[in-house]
C-alpha cells in the first residue's frame, strides 16, 4: 500500500507488490500480474501483464505473458504497437524497439510512426534539452525535439558528455574528441 506524510495508509496494503507513482499512476501486482492504480487507489489498468514500466513520457512498456515479448501501451490500455519486440526503450519523444529474430532496430515517435530502421541492436540515450541519441556498433544518430535527425555519423558519445546549450562532445573511432554545434 501507500502511506501519507503522517504514516497513515492512504491506499490500503492489499497488493503483492507496488512501485512508485509516476505521472499519476503506480504499477501494482495482483495475483502475480501487474496493472496500474491511480492516486485514489482505483484500478486504472487491469493487472494482466507479467511486467509493467511507466516511461518518462507517460507511456507503458508491458510484457505479454504468453510470448514474453514487449509492447507499448497508453495508460488506458490503448496499444501503440503490439507485443512483438524483445527490447524497448523510450526517452523524450522517441521509442526504440528491437526484434531479435529479425536483428532489426526501429525508432518510432510516440504515436507509433516509424522514423528510422537499421540492422542490429542499439541503445537509446536521453540527452539534455529534449535531445535523444541512438547508438549502434556502426553509427550514432542525434534526434532533436521534433524527432528530426540533426547529427549522424561514425562516432560515440563520450561517457558523461551530453548535449548542453547547443553543443555536443563526441569521440571518433580514432579516439579523437570533436565538438558539434546543433
Amino acid at each position: 500500500g501507500f502511506i501519507d506524510e503522517s504514516g497513515n495508509f492512504k491506499i490500503a496494503p492489499i497488493f503483492e507488490g507496488v512501485r512508485s507513482f509516476y505521472n499519476g499512476f503506480a504499477p501494482v501486482k495482483i495475483l502475480g500480474k501487474w496493472g496500474l492504480i491511480d492516486k485514489n487507489g482505483k484500478i486504472a489498468l487491469n493487472a494482466i501483464y507479467d511486467s509493467i514500466w511507466i516511461m518518462q513520457n507517460g507511456l507503458l512498456i508491458v510484457t505479454d505473458e504468453k510470448t514474453s515479448k514487449k509492447c507499448v501501451i497508453k495508460t488506458d490500455g490503448t496499444e501503440i504497437f503490439s507485443c512483438e519486440y524483445d527490447k524497448i526503450q523510450a526517452f523524450n519523444k522517441l521509442l526504440y524497439a528491437y526484434k531479435k529474430d529479425e536483428d532489426k532496430s526501429r525508432i518510432f515517435d510516440l504515436e507509433g510512426k516509424l522514423l528510422f530502421e537499421t540492422e542490429g541492436s542499439g541503445t537509446l540515450w536521453d540527452l539534455r534539452e529534449g535531445m535523444t541519441s541512438f547508438e549502434t556498433k556502426e553509427e550514432t544518430l542525434i534526434f532533436d525535439t521534433a524527432n528530426k535527425i540533426v547529427l549522424r555519423g561514425n562516432f560515440s558519445l563520450n561517457f558523461g558528455a551530453h548535449f548542453y546549450k547547443g553543443r555536443i562532445e563526441v569521440k571518433t573511432p580514432e579516439k579523437q574528441e570533436k565538438y558539434f554545434d546543433i
